[in-house]
């Protein structure tokens, strides 16, 4: 356990690291906020998994504003995973199943801009870009309703952990692309997110699972 924090730590300090030092050349520094509409992609679709909607947070930093294009990595805590229920009826006994894996990153996209229009200090871009993001924390929950009782369960994911119940691989990468319009200080953006990384360990199945997300923020410019 202390190895796996110290590793959790590590990797941490490594992306604030590169994130400082990107932060020296900034030309703009944006507080940014949104939601987002996350799932697994999997090989074999199941009807009965539904988008999970979280939150995202963290900072923008915009390089070479000035021109057509611009860099524009962030660094963000982003929440990703995805939902299911389930209902079947045998008899007299019906039950509903709902579940959740609801999971923590901390992420970095490395986002190259194009912008396509401007008018001081208003534009619209689109963007793309990598993105490396790492596992803090997770956890699967599952409601199985009935008519009778009710049952609740929390399930702590552990990341790597051979031993655990729930267990994934920590690290995270994919591409991601959007486009967004800036009015004065505030930029909207809408993206998409399509994970390359497979985060289902090798010993539990064959099968390849990928996050995949819909992205949508505000930033709000800190300086100019």
């Amino acid at each position: 356990m202390m190895c796996l924090a110290n590793g959790t730590k590590t990797g941490v300090l490594l992306l604030l690291i590169l994130f400082s030092g990107m932060q020296l050349k900034a030309q703009q520094l944006l507080l940014k906020a949104g939601m987002n509409l996350a799932r697994l992609e999997m090989q074999e679709e199941d009807e009965d998994q539904s988008s999970l909607l979280g939150v995202q947070a963290g900072l923008v930093m915009n390089l070479g504003q000035n021109g057509p294009y611009s860099f524009a990595p962030e660094l963000l805590l982003s929440e990703k995973g995805i939902k299911y229920v389930h209902s079947y009826d045998q008899g007299q006994q019906a039950e509903t199943w709902r579940s959740q894996l609801r999971l923590l990153y901390i992420e970095l996209p490395l986002m190259s801009r194009l912008w396509i229009w401007r008018a001081g200090q208003n534009g619209l871009y689109l963007s793309a870009g990598p993105y490396l993001a790492m596992g803090l924390k997770g956890s699967y929950m599952v409601q199985i309703s009935s008519k009778d009782e009710e049952i609740e369960e929390k399930i702590d994911v552990e990341w790597g952990k051979r031993e655990g119940l729930i267990r994934l691989r920590r690290w995270d990468y994919g591409l991601r692309v959007g486009a967004g319009f800036q009015l004065s200080r505030f930029q909207l953006e809408a993206g998409f997110q399509q994970g390359l990384a497979n985060i289902m360990p090798d010993e539990l199945t064959e099968d390849r699972v990928n996050h995949q997300l819909f992205s949508f923020s505000v930033a709000y410019q800190l300086t100019h």
